[in-house]
């Protein structure tokens, strides 16, 4: 036994310093072989553990720099093809914003004309219970919320989808564009608005809200014309009713999440949101009833038929999500809102209605490479930066 513990002591000695320990941890029942043995294992182990946590954290970092790398050169690739789309929308993008001035002095004569009086009966006065004025702002954060969601949803476009690859993408993955979907939100607004003005206008109603009835110290209507072309006042107007402007706004957002997303689940949910904040405007006697019921089914009647007559046209080289050469795109760039049976050069073209777009797929590539999809970004800037479009 003597021998073997010095035996241990001057083979320990012979070891570098960092495996050198007290002999106490060594089992008395190993040999000095085995127990040299157990320590250069254990040692391995933890170096081998070392590395292995330093690879990890190194391909930790490499794979966010590839993901935001990958992401980045997607959405310069959907920015340059949204630029395209932009170049033909932008009157109706313009007109629309200009209109909201002519809607908001609209407004104003309308609450010059008003007169307070006693809110006429309701049958959503008598069903749903009143908010009072402290509480009322709740209908206020339901519309924020609501469009807030629908103007974030419109920016989806610029974001990587998880599933866009070349295997398994259609034409709804790589054609919603931001441009389409804000334009055509922007549009139907217009046109809605433009008979809200016609109907208030025409007819002064009795507001229902606090601040609309008779002796209310809020009540603070335009007195001047400069009242009337300057004055900006979303919330304690009074007058303009038929029909509810917000319900408008809320309504768009319910058909826009309708036509581009694909996820039935938060269709349904942004319908029901919909319809609470219907309610919510009724309790909150900021409208009638009447008021409500027209917006739901003018502004889906107006939608329906604005997307009959002018739907999503796109050239097929901006509708494939990895891009593709715009260099013959611009010979079908002025037949976009031509009708597909009447027009000779929409065969290139793609329409971006519900029902197609759950049809079309691409066939798979067993040949594409990892970097397709960074590869066409690249390949479609460089032609987009070459092509002269003529408007």
């Amino acid at each position: 036994m003597a021998d073997s513990k010095s035996s241990t002591k001057e083979v320990e000695c012979l070891l570098p310093s960092h495996l050198q320990v007290s002999p106490r941890h060594a089992p008395s029942s190993s040999s000095p072989s085995q127990w040299v043995s157990s320590k250069i294992r254990d040692d391995d182990g933890g170096r081998l553990q070392k590395t292995l946590g330093g690879l990890l954290r190194a391909n930790w970092r490499a794979a966010i720099m590839d993901g935001a790398k990958e992401h980045y050169q997607y959405a310069k690739h959907q920015i340059a093809r949204e630029k395209v789309l932009l170049k033909l929308h932008w009157k109706v993008l313009l007109a629309s914003a200009i209109f909201q001035y002519i809607h908001k002095v609209c407004t104003n004569i309308a609450y010059y004309l008003h007169t307070p009086r006693e809110p006429l009966w309701d049958l959503g006065f008598v069903v749903v219970p009143p908010l009072s004025q402290a509480t009322q702002i709740v209908s206020e954060y339901m519309f924020f919320f609501l469009f807030t969601s629908t103007i974030l949803f419109a920016l989806s476009p610029f974001v990587k989808k998880l599933n866009n690859n070349s295997s398994s993408s259609n034409s709804r993955a790589g054609g919603r564009f931001g441009v389409l979907m804000i334009g055509r939100f922007m549009t139907v607004l217009m046109m809605a608005q433009m008979l809200r003005c016609v109907c208030f206008l025409l007819t002064s109603l009795p507001g229902p809200n606090y601040h609309c009835r008779p002796g209310s110290p809020d009540y603070n209507p335009p007195t001047t014309i400069k009242d009337m072309l300057l004055r900006t006042d979303a919330f304690f107007g009074c007058g303009d009713l038929v029909f509810s402007s917000h319900t408008i706004f809320v309504t768009l957002c319910g058909l826009t999440w309708q036509k581009y997303c694909n996820i039935p689940a938060v269709k349904k949910l942004v319908w029901f949101l919909v319809g609470v904040f219907g309610l919510l405007v009724v309790s909150a006697r900021k409208h009638y009833s009447l008021d409500v019921f027209v917006a739901l089914y003018t502004v889906p009647l107006l939608w329906i038929a604005y997307d009959h007559y002018y739907p999503d046209y796109v050239p097929s080289e901006l509708a494939s999500p990895s891009g593709g050469s715009l260099r013959h795109s611009s010979s079908h760039m002025s037949h976009l809102y031509d009708s597909p049976s009447t027009c000779s050069k929409c065969g290139s073209a793609n329409t971006l209605n519900d029902d197609d777009e759950d049809e079309q797929q691409q066939p798979s590539s067993a040949s594409s490479g990892k970097h397709s999809h960074s590869n066409n970004y690249r390949d479609f800037d460089i032609d987009l930066e070459m092509q002269q479009i003529d408007l």
